[in-house]
């Protein structure tokens, strides 16, 4: 099956058929059904990060940080054709890796949840290709004396062409 779908996208990119931006998110499709989950914002892991600020927590000015994320298709053609349910989790994290004294902590983790609909419109004759909207909701965790949350609501716009893709997102806070 994922050698069928490969070669698919492969030959659909030599015919012109779909951009290469089309082909990802197909490659994105495939993963969610193989592993349940896709890949959503960047994942990454930078084992040095500097910052230039003092915080109360923050003992070494060098730390790791990192960010985890992913989505996870709902609902396929929920109320009509193409019209997607998502769940998203990102995590983004700052570990104070290099603090051997004090149990190498993590000075702080930012955790947004969300879920929207995503909906292609590049047949309607627009600028962008696909829309997104939905809730997300962005915490740090924290008791109530260190919390710090906000919800908004979103909508967002993706643009694509050949390798390039461009997003446009407006949001309103709720809370």
């Amino acid at each position: 099956n994922a050698q069928n779908l490969e070669a698919g996208i492969e030959g659909a990119e030599f015919a012109g058929a779909i951009t290469p931006y089309e082909a990802r998110f197909e490659r994105n499709r495939f993963f969610g059904g193989f592993l349940g989950f896709e890949p959503y914002k960047f994942n990454y892991l930078l084992p040095a990060n500097v910052s230039l600020k003092s915080e109360d927590g923050h003992t070494k000015r060098t730390e790791a940080k990192f960010q985890i994320s992913f989505k996870k298709l709902i609902f396929d053609d929920l109320y009509f054709k193409d019209l997607d349910l998502y769940f998203s989790y990102t995590q983004q994290s700052f570990w104070q890796v290099y603090d051997s004294d004090n149990s190498r902590p993590f000075r702080e983790s930012n955790y947004e949840p969300a879920l929207f609909f995503s909906y292609p419109i590049d047949t309607y004759n627009l600028f962008f290709d696909r829309v997104n909207f939905g809730y997300v909701h962005q915490s740090n965790g924290g008791d109530l004396s260190k919390s710090r949350s906000w919800d908004r609501l979103f909508i967002e716009g993706v643009y694509a062409y050949d390798n390039f893709v461009f997003g446009l997102k407006a949001w309103y806070r709720i809370k």
